[in-house]
């Protein structure tokens, strides 16, 4: 599913959506948070709460270690 068909079904703006896949938003009311795991059909709601990596920099940092 891509960013504009699940901003769709969620019910929120695309960018909105990518400001939050981006790290740029990451508080979301419990609506939205419900909604993206109700599209992405997700069971545990665990696996979209946190990135345990952190930030996306220090992600790629660690994987050209």
């Amino acid at each position: 599913m891509g960013v504009a068909q699940l901003a769709v079904e969620v019910g929120v703006q695309r960018a909105y959506i990518a400001k939050i896949e981006l790290g740029h938003s990451r508080r979301v009311s419990p609506a939205v948070f419900e909604g993206i795991v109700a599209a992405l059909s997700i069971d545990d709601r665990r696996a979209i709460l946190a990135n345990p990596y952190g930030a996306a920099a220090d992600l790629r940092a660690a994987e050209a270690a």
